[in-house]
């Protein structure tokens, strides 16, 4: 019988990613190699975020939850504005709408691709990790055009039409298409086409749709697993009934098919990026009028009493955010249901019986964790 081998605590910075100072630690159990068990230890930078929703006007709401998460600001901003205008009754402009669907499949493309960065880092893989990063300097600093931020961009307010993209942006963004598109290839050749990184992923972190459900994944974790679950198809807002496009789905659930998944959902979040662009470029083609949206607007500084909920599917799955109003100039109560921290609690079943420590990094930078999202 093999002998347990002393507890070993390893930090995963590249896996866990790091932001705002927030960071997991995570124990690994070894017998012989193997790994027996892991417990992952968060809460290390606790930020009270939703505590400080409490404080905040209405409007300014909106940029407390973009420092939710650094990888995705515009859909944490968007999921608290959906909410606050369903709350409101306000309704934005087709226009607004369609800058919003567009600002967010610009961001799950940023965030693949640091995703695939955060990959390479875990694993050392250096070719990888430079064309992840190369590629989305260029989609940062088409936020930089369009709001003048590379981090909070900014781009999706309550009660407020948001940015309005000029011609530079619109141009700039079909070329970043064309480019992005043109490279997906070179992704594929690195990682699922690759013999070498294909042997290492390939079932790797195996998570059955059952365990998956049972842990509440979400998003391509999920889809991975083979099921076709995407809110912007079963719980469409924002107008994306609208748009065409394939739902990305995998069938082994290892840390190969949420490669896979994501690589698919580039080039399905450009296709849906160029269809908002053509659409803003030609507004009266597609009735893109001006006018002000409907609703109370106003300076929405007091929203009426009760309770919403509104979710999106943000690049890791499914963001919901809760409000509950007394009436007051200020939220009453405020929850996020961040899909990152569901995602820790796959870790577990995921890594065990890994066969290193090498393939413990790899599989949980496949799960794409983002420790400031989960530790709110």
């Amino acid at each position: 019988m093999e002998n347990s081998a002393p507890l070993c605590e390893t930090e995963f910075v590249p896996a866990l990613a790091r932001g705002g100072g927030a960071e997991s630690r995570l124990t690994l159990s070894l017998s012989g190699g193997r790994i027996v068990s892991s417990r992952l230890e968060s809460g290390l930078c606790h930020r009270g975020a939703e505590k400080l929703f409490e404080r905040r006007a209405w409007r300014q709401c909106a940029l407390l939850a973009e420092r939710l998460d650094p990888f995705s600001p515009a859909h944490h901003a968007l999921c608290w504005s959906l909410a606050a205008e369903r709350l409101a009754g306000f309704t934005p402009v087709k226009r607004a709408r369609v800058t919003r669907v567009g600002v967010c499949e610009l961001e799950r493309i940023a965030s693949h691709l640091a995703f695939f960065y955060r990959l390479a880092q875990a694993i050392g893989y250096d070719g990888l990790s430079a064309c992840a990063l190369r590629d989305r300097e260029l989609a940062l600093s088409l936020f930089a055009l369009l709001c003048g931020s590379r981090a909070a961009f900014g781009a999706v307010r309550p009660f407020e039409n948001g940015a309005e993209p000029d011609e530079e942006f619109l141009d700039r963004a079909n070329e970043f298409c064309d480019y992005l598109e043109a490279r997906l290839p070179e992704y594929a050749s690195l990682t699922v086409s690759n013999p070498s990184f294909a042997a290492c992923a390939r079932g790797a972190g195996r998570i059955g749709l059952q365990t998956a459900a049972a842990c509440s994944l979400s998003g391509p974790n999920l889809r991975a697993c083979g099921a076709a679950s995407d809110l912007r198809k079963s719980v469409p807002y924002c107008g994306y009934e609208d748009y065409e496009f394939q739902t990305a789905t995998g069938a082994d659930g290892c840390a190969l098919a949420r490669v896979r998944v994501r690589l698919e959902e580039m080039a399905q979040s450009s296709s849906l990026l160029r269809a908002c662009l053509e659409k803003l470029e030609f507004p009266q083609k597609y009735g893109l009028d001006s006018a002000q949206s409907s609703g109370p607007g106003g300076a929405a500084d007091v929203q009426p009493e009760g309770e919403v909920y509104a979710c999106v599917e943000s690049p890791r799955g499914r963001l919901s955010c809760y409000i509950r109003s007394d009436g007051g100039k200020h939220p009453a109560r405020v929850h996020f249901r961040a899909p990152s921290f569901f995602a820790q609690g796959a870790l577990a079943p995921a890594l065990k019986n890994a066969q290193s420590v090498f393939e413990a990094a790899l599989i949980t930078a496949s799960l794409d964790i983002s420790s400031p999202e989960a530790d709110r």
